[in-house]
This record gives C-alpha cells, sequence and structure tokens, in this order.
C-alpha cells in the first residue's frame, strides 16, 4: 500500500536519509542498513501517518540509534567514515583538523554539524528526524559552530 508512496520519497531523499543514518552511525554500512530498514518498517506500519516524510526521518533515526546500540563493542569514529585513500594530503590534513575539533563537541552536537554542514540537511529536516523544533535545531547548530570557532586556534 505505501510502497508507491516510498518509491518517489527514496528517489528525492535517499541521500539525506542515509547522512542522517550516517551521522548518527558513524559507520556506512549500518546507515545503508538504518535506512533500509526503516523504509520496510514503514511499508509495514498499518496507520497512515499525518506527514510521510517525517515519520520516514524519525524511522530511519530510530533504527540508526537502534543499530548502533546493537553495535557497540565496535566503537565507530568518524575516521572510519572517510575515505582517506582518496583525499589528497591537503584535504586530509584539513579533514583530520575537522576531525580534531569535532571531537570536543557533544555526539549530539557532531550529528547535527554532520547532518547539516556535510549531509547538506535542512534545519526543517533534521527536526523532522530529531523530533525537535526547527528554532531548537537551528540554535544547537549555531552553539556548535560557536564552540568550534571558539578552539580553533
Amino acid at each position: 500500500m505505501r510502497i508507491k508512496q516510498l518509491g518517489p520519497l527514496f528517489q528525492k531523499h535517499q541521500q539525506r536519509w542515509y547522512v542522517c543514518a550516517l551521522a548518527i552511525t558513524k559507520n556506512r554500512q549500518l546507515a545503508e542498513d538504518a535506512v533500509h530498514e526503516a523504509l520496510l518498517a514503514v511499508a509495514e506500519t498499518p496507520a497512515e501517518p499525518d506527514n510521510l516524510v517525517a515519520y520516514v526521518y524519525r524511522a530511519v533515526r530510530n533504527q540508526a540509534l537502534r543499530l548502533r546500540q546493537q553495535s557497540m563493542r565496535h566503537q565507530s569514529t568518524w575516521t572510519e567514515v572517510i575515505d582517506w585513500q582518496q583525499a589528497d594530503p591537503a584535504l586530509r590534513h584539513q579533514q583530520q583538523t575537522v576531525l580534531q575539533l569535532m571531537s570536543q563537541l557533544s555526539e549530539a552536537e557532531q550529528q547535527l554539524l554532520v547532518m547539516k554542514a556535510i549531509g547538506g540537511l535542512t534545519f526543517k529536516e533534521i527536526a523532522l528526524s530529531s523530533n525537535q523544533s526547527i528554532n531548537t535545531v537551528a540554535s544547537r547548530y549555531r552553539r556548535a559552530i560557536e564552540k568550534l570557532q571558539e578552539s580553533t586556534p
């Protein structure tokens, strides 16, 4: 029933759902699995949500959190997400600097920065996935950026 609705949404939001899951799991495979499992769960849900896009964002987030919790014996880091082989030395140095700065932020702040700055998600999309208001997400993003600026030499 909902499969027909999910097809076009998948085409439009696939990369953003993946980034949302990646920001939480810090693992490419787990992020892909989270999106896949979330879409299956949404397709099998008998209830019709008011906002299907928001519902899928939350489902992706919940699946990513669940998968991360299950795989806690292997603590993922951002260095596992970056393809160090393909980065030129200057870019690699910049990436390492950003990773060092991000390590000073909370897990939630790191997720927010990855979703917004790297993944290009809008504040609205981040708010949908985290079940927070857009104003809350925007102010937390601003505070995280300020923390990074304060710690930059």
